[in-house]
């Protein structure tokens, strides 16, 4: 019988890969990492990583330079500025608790609707803070954006850079909408 293992450079790159690119941000978007791969990505004795954190690239793994902070003082990091629009039924929406630190207040029902219906996020800094939703007519796109507590206006202003990117996808021109 034929036995296969995986090296484990390799094992290590696909966690790392999948971290890099999907895991929550932030403290306790670190404790939420299951202990299998937080194992790999917590600092050694001498502050930085168990394995290299060099740039690898091959044809089908591409792995960034993991942050080398220790894990208690990544909630000390300045708090970076980002704001998507998730399509419906994305799988970080699709996998997130519908209450929580992800998801503020009272507004899983916005979000998590009946019958399975996941709506269309405005995720800001990696939290769900709105819903959006769009409709193509003709070569031109209207987007709403509903917001679930008053946006700072450099949310508002990435948004609508966001919902730009989205009309040139579709080969439209784009005017987002606020709705409060």
């Amino acid at each position: 019988m034929l036995k296969l293992t995986w090296p484990r450079a390799a094992a290590w790159r696909i966690r790392r890969h999948h971290v890099d690119r999907r895991a929550p941000a932030g403290a306790t978007g670190f404790r939420m990492v299951p202990q299998p791969f937080r194992a790999s990505l917590a600092p050694n004795a001498a502050g930085s990583l168990s394995r290299p954190t060099s740039c690898t690239r091959s044809p089908r793994v591409v792995t960034r330079p993991f942050s080398a902070a220790p894990a208690a003082s990544v909630g000390e990091l300045p708090p970076s500025r980002s704001v998507r629009l998730l399509p419906g039924f994305d799988p970080y929406v699709v996998a997130a608790p519908h209450t929580g630190h992800l998801l503020p207040g009272d507004f899983g029902r916005r979000v998590y609707r009946p019958q399975g219906w996941i709506s269309p996020v405005l995720l800001v800094n990696g939290r769900m803070e709105g819903t959006w939703r769009h409709e193509v007519k003709g070569s031109h796109v209207e987007g709403v954006i509903e917001p679930f507590v008053k946006a700072p206006a450099w949310v508002r202003c990435t948004a609508g850079q966001e919902a730009e990117r989205l009309a040139a996808f579709l080969g439209c021109a784009s005017s987002p909408a606020w709705k409060s």
